[in-house]
């Protein structure tokens, strides 16, 4: 019958028992498995971060990157409260890395074969918050330490002029005056309180600041001034913001470009150049600007200036140095 046959095929063989150890899921293979596809990701993020991340972050990276000299690297000041503060070397101490490095910049200047003999000296950048005024005060401060180093700073950034906040002043008659006519060049022209370093400020913001600095009268001025002053440093504004760098630029002896680490691309470097050159204008370095002092890039340099300025100044207090390195007024140009 049916029911005899299904009796007859279906058998128990063995009666099922519950295993000793689970069969899934095994926990550490899953852990060990997550893991290494979280390792994966993380180092392919990095990966592509770096692949498109063009900024410049060392001063070996910008010489490999760019044709041009490379004059110097300016460090950061660690423990600042406020980085919008107006930077001058005359006001740290003597011996600081901070001052040095313009130093630097200055000798690499000076002996440079197409900088060494410049009297007219541009600082500018490709983007705004570069740091290029800072540059431009206190190279210009640098430059009139030396032995008959006169030397003129000018404000042409008068679309966003600050030079004199550096000293301490208020934006009088400068540049734009005199360049449009309103007042004297030699009434224009002031004292700082930096030995053989005068200013000449941007003065009230014109209409026209590209057309008055692509004057004749820009040409007639620096001509003038050039006279009067061994060196004469001009702040202008970033390549790429404005045409007002891109219009002087043939009537300058030469350009200093300022490059922020770990901010500017590459890319706005590239282009920053291109132009300059385009418009016939001559470039005599790079300076690499806020190097982050704590990196191991500028760990060697920073750690041995600093021993030495220490044994240095414990010299001159009579301390034996260590064995082991520790872990307005009116423009005198005008009579001269």
């Amino acid at each position: 019958t049916a029911g005899g046959l299904e009796q007859e095929l279906i058998q128990i063989h063995e009666p099922a028992t519950a295993g000793s150890a689970p069969v899934g899921p095994n926990r550490t293979r899953q852990l060990m498995i997550s893991g290494l596809l979280g390792l994966g990701i993380a180092a392919f993020i990095i990966f592509l971060l770096e692949r498109f991340d063009d900024r410049v972050k060392t001063i070996e990276e910008l010489q490999e990157l760019v044709p041009e000299t490379v004059l110097g690297q300016i460090p950061m000041i660690a423990g600042r409260k406020d980085d919008s503060m107006p930077l001058l070397m005359a006001n740290l101490p003597e011996h600081n890395n901070f001052s040095e490095s313009f130093r630097n910049v200055r000798s690499s200047l000076m002996f440079s074969p197409i900088g060494g003999q410049a009297r007219t000296i541009a600082i500018t950048s490709a983007i705004p918050n570069d740091g290029k005024t800072t540059c431009s005060v206190n190279l210009a401060c640098c430059l009139a330490q030396v032995e008959g180093g006169r030397t003129l700073l000018i404000d042409a950034d008068m679309r966003k002029m600050s030079v004199h906040h550096f000293f301490d002043m208020e934006n009088g008659a400068g540049l734009s005056e005199a360049l449009s006519g309103q007042a004297s060049l030699d009434s224009c022209v002031v004292e700082t309180r930096i030995p053989n370093l005068h200013l000449l400020r941007a003065g009230n913001a014109p209409p026209n600041p590209g057309e008055l600095l692509l004057s004749e009268n820009f040409r007639q001025l620096l001509a003038q001034m050039s006279q009067y002053y061994h060196r004469i440093v001009i702040d202008t504004p970033p390549v790429l913001a404005t045409d007002d760098t891109l219009s002087m630029g043939p009537s300058l002896d030469g350009i200093i470009f300022v490059v922020k680490a770990n901010q500017t691309s590459l890319r706005f470097v590239n282009r920053s150049m291109h132009l300059l050159k385009q418009r016939g204008a001559k470039i005599f370095g790079l300076v690499l600007n806020q190097i982050d002092t704590t990196s191991a890039h500028y760990y060697y340099y920073y750690y041995y200036s600093t021993y030495y300025y220490g044994r240095d100044a414990k010299r001159k207090s009579g301390h034996r140095a260590p064995a082991e390195p520790p872990a307005s007024q009116e423009n005198p140009a005008a009579t001269a």
